[in-house]
């Protein structure tokens, strides 16, 4: 048995739709195959096998848990007070005791958090907090949906104070850390799927140029320009791999701009195969206004790919600025522009993709970040 015996894991989603969509990476919850026992608890009603997960868990002994919250306990509680979250935190605590975890870590500064937080009174472990989005920038849709994202934003700065250590996934989290009052932070990229990522090794055009997109199809990442952009290079061929709330209506658009016959929509695809086929495609392309370099960016870069994304509006990119990629303003002609370039010049997608592979493998290499977090985890159990 290792001096890491166990680790305390607090997930605030349900795990059933990361099985679904093939999410499931390779020791992504026991980096360096560290600990024995990892301690799955999810803090919300879910049904899965722990089987269809344990890769996840690596080498280690996977043990799942359920912390489910009550019916409306956002409204009950007032929007997550956790002076009302008493009961709740009470059992998060009591089942911390019970597995006695050498280090208890939490994805999101959720109300999973708080019970952490309330583990580590009851053990004495370390709490260590990622961040995952940027709580401060969304597009909500409602006013309903605006109040709770108001709260949610509250939450997660609750949240990260109460940790040991904090963990950023890229770099524009800084100047938000900045502002709530956590000077101290690790950066630490997103645990990149290990075995499938399959190097681009031929830039030469077989048949369509052909763009790839991938991303959820949701408000501030609807990739509508870069579709009308498509429609205006003759010939080209447009895959968007992804699924949301918009998703119906960006197939309508292409159909509108009467490139339904060289537009593909694929509402899922796993991780897996799309890590080893993203080589296939020529250039890849995306939209967002969230200031973030999401997984499904990086992946390509590793892959080895042109990028061509856009400059959001809401804060700068540090990755996006010190990586080789086409960083374009969010309009039809900044896409137009950039993909007919690329398209149209084989030494220059050759260049620009090769470039941004040898940054990503130096920079996010998976082998590199799961290093980064197993050396976090040991720091903090020493």
């Amino acid at each position: 048995m290792s001096a890491f015996h166990r680790l305390l894991v607090l997930f605030p989603d349900p795990v059933t739709p990361l099985i679904e969509k093939g999410e499931i990476t390779d020791r992504y919850f026991n980096p360096g195959d560290l600990f024995d026992e990892v301690h799955l608890v999810t803090t919300c009603a879910d049904t899965y096998a722990p089987a269809s997960i344990q890769r996840m868990a690596g080498r280690a002994r996977l043990v799942c848990h359920q912390l489910d919250t009550p019916p409306l306990f956002f409204w009950r509680t007032l929007g997550w007070q956790r002076t009302l979250m008493g009961t709740w935190l009470s059992r998060a605590a009591r089942l911390g005791g019970e597995i006695k975890p050498s280090l208890i870590r939490c994805y999101q500064p959720h109300i999973n958090a708080f019970a952490g937080a309330a583990a580590r009174v009851a053990t004495g472990a370390p709490l260590i907090v990622s961040l995952h989005t940027r709580p401060d920038v969304y597009y909500a849709q409602s006013l309903a949906e605006r109040y709770r994202m108001t709260a949610v934003e509250r939450l997660y700065r609750r949240g990260l104070r109460l940790a040991d250590r904090v963990v950023a996934i890229y770099g524009s989290q800084a100047p938000y850390l900045a502002r709530i009052g956590i000077e101290r932070f690790d950066l630490a990229y997103n645990i990149i799927n290990p075995t499938r990522i399959v190097r681009k090794a031929d830039s030469r055009v077989s048949g369509r140029p052909r763009v790839v997109s991938v991303g959820r199809l949701i408000p501030g990442k609807l990739p509508l320009n870069l579709l009308r952009a498509c429609a205006r290079i003759e010939d080209v061929e447009v895959t968007i791999i992804g699924d949301g709330p918009l998703r119906g209506a960006l197939e309508v658009e292409a159909r509108t701009l009467g490139i339904g016959d060289r537009c593909r929509f694929i509402a899922s695809m796993p991780n897996d195969e799309v890590c080893s086929r993203l080589h296939e495609w020529d250039v890849f392309a995306t939209h967002s206004d969230y200031p973030e370099i999401p997984k499904a960016v990086l992946e390509p870069f590793l892959v080895g790919l042109p990028i061509v994304i856009n400059r959001p509006a809401s804060d700068r990119v540090p990755e996006y600025e010190d990586a080789p990629c086409r960083v374009v303003e969010n309009s039809v002609e900044g896409y137009r522009a950039a993909l007919a370039d690329l398209i149209g010049d084989d030494g220059a997608r050759e260049r620009l993709g090769r470039a941004a592979g040898v940054h990503a493998w130096k920079v996010w290499a998976p082998e590199t970040t799961e290093q980064r977090y197993a050396d976090i985890y040991r720091e903090m159990t020493a």
